[in-house]
């Protein structure tokens, strides 16, 4: 027996209810049509055989003046339930609504399809258990890289990343306390603080400086407008950064860190 089994992809809800005490109501799906063609992944040969043993049309072929005798039937549409389901592709009907789903943004063919942005629409996911293996096996690598990452930073190397990714006032913290903050970051943003941990020092801290600045009002915003004194010193936070390396202007930066200081 193959069997396939399609998996509920959990995303955080108003509710904040999943699983089995989730809201979330089934959905039907039916072949969508693009490019002329229903889409189905399913060969001809596939296709033919199949309809065969139905006694049904299974050609992919659009017509937008009638509709599809089998993909526009109740026959032909999917249940997608809150929950696994396992389809038997040996049983006919199961291997085209197998197909139908590999078709569908609806049902994304892999977990790591969905997580790199492929099927953004979609709720469920075609379960692979190698696959999710190595999905996990991935998320452990990058974390095992960022404790090894932030075991090396200084003390003000990790302030300045947290300014970075969160955002909040940490110096004059203790060391307990920031590294409980770091640690939330690595848990919740493993990539980017390690896209950060790999960077140059010295942009982390002028960057870091520039959002501190923002945070005390001594940077106003109007906008994606930076400004000090009603001066414009960049258009977002990437264009004030390089502002703040431009040695010409030493003398505002050092009345802007004065501010930051007091």
């Amino acid at each position: 027996m193959a069997q396939v089994e399609v998996r509920v992809i959990e995303k955080e809800s108003w509710h904040k209810k999943g699983g089995k005490e989730s809201f979330k109501r089934p959905i039907t799906i039916e072949a969508l049509y693009k490019k002329g063609k229903y889409s189905v992944d399913l060969t001809d040969e596939e296709l033919k055989s199949y309809g065969e043993k139905l006694g049904v049309n299974l050609d992919t072929t659009f017509k937008s003046d009638k509709p599809h005798d089998f993909y526009c039937s109740a026959q032909g549409r999917v249940k997608l339930e809150n929950n696994t389901m396992i389809f038997n592709t040996n049983n006919v009907i199961d291997a085209i609504k197998v197909g139908i789903m590999k078709g569908s943004p609806f049902v994304a063919n892999s977990l790591k399809e969905y997580e790199e942005g492929l099927y953004p629409e979609a709720t469920h996911y075609i379960f692979s258990e190698e696959e999710e293996i190595a999905v996990k096996a991935k998320k452990v690598e990058i974390n095992n890289a960022c404790i090894v990452a932030a075991a090396k930073m200084s003390l003000e190397e990790k302030i300045n990343i947290a300014i970075c990714l969160g955002d909040k006032p940490l110096k004059g913290r203790s060391q307990n306390f920031i590294d409980v903050a770091i640690d939330e970051i690595i848990k919740d943003k493993p990539v980017e603080f390690l896209t950060y941990a790999k960077k140059d020092k010295k942009e982390n801290h002028i960057r870091a400086t520039v959002l501190d600045a923002l945070r005390m009002n001594v940077l106003t915003k109007e906008g994606p407008t930076i400004c000090y004194m009603g001066d414009v010193i960049g258009y977002g936070v990437d264009e004030a950064v390089s502002w703040f390396k431009d040695p010409n202007n030493q003398v505002i930066k050092t009345s802007i860190l004065e501010k930051l200081n007091k």
